[in-house]
This record gives C-alpha cells, sequence and structure tokens, in this order.
C-alpha cells in the first residue's frame, strides 16, 4: 500500500508516493476514498478527466482532492482507481 494515514487533528492526513508525482497524486486518491468506502468493491464505470492548475504542488494536491470530492457530494459518485499525469513548468527569475 503506497499511502499511509497520519495522526492529525485534521479530517485525514495522508503521506502517498510512487515513482513519480502523478502515482503520488493517484495513491492519495485512493487513501482519501479508501476512509470513505471499500475501494476494492467499487466498480470502475465512469470515467472523468480533469484539468486542474496551481502555484505549487501542494496547493495542485489539494485541488485535485477537492475536484474529487464535488462529484462524490453532488451524484453520490465514488472513485477506485486513478491515472494522474502531472505536469509542471518551473520558470524562475532574478
Amino acid at each position: 500500500m503506497p499511502f499511509v494515514y497520519l495522526d492529525h487533528t485534521a479530517d485525514l492526513a495522508i503521506q502517498a508516493w510512487g515513482s513519480n508525482i502523478g502515482e503520488a497524486f493517484a495513491e492519495a486518491a485512493l487513501a482519501m476514498f479508501s476512509k470513505m468506502v471499500r475501494t476494492n468493491r467499487v466498480q470502475p464505470r465512469v470515467a472523468r478527466d480533469y484539468t486542474l492548475q496551481a502555484d505549487s504542488l501542494r496547493g495542485l494536491l489539494v485541488a485535485w482532492l477537492a475536484a474529487l470530492l464535488v462529484p462524490k457530494d453532488l451524484e453520490n459518485l465514488v472513485f477506485s482507481r486513478f491515472d494522474v499525469d502531472v505536469r509542471t513548468i518551473e520558470v524562475g527569475f532574478e
């Protein structure tokens, strides 16, 4: 299991990892949904695409997880498999 739940005063704290950022984001999403439902019993029948932007990877992760909660709250739709492609461009100025 490439994620662990951490003790925290917030609703949920997760540490997730993968061989790249996309895999780590996918594991974070799986960890979030695994706290809500038995993801191994969720049949992947609906796919959604998201294009998100943020000022930091941390901000992008928060935006990603928040975007996944919208269909859960509005449509009672949960997800159990994730394919995430995170592309970042860093530009430095002096």
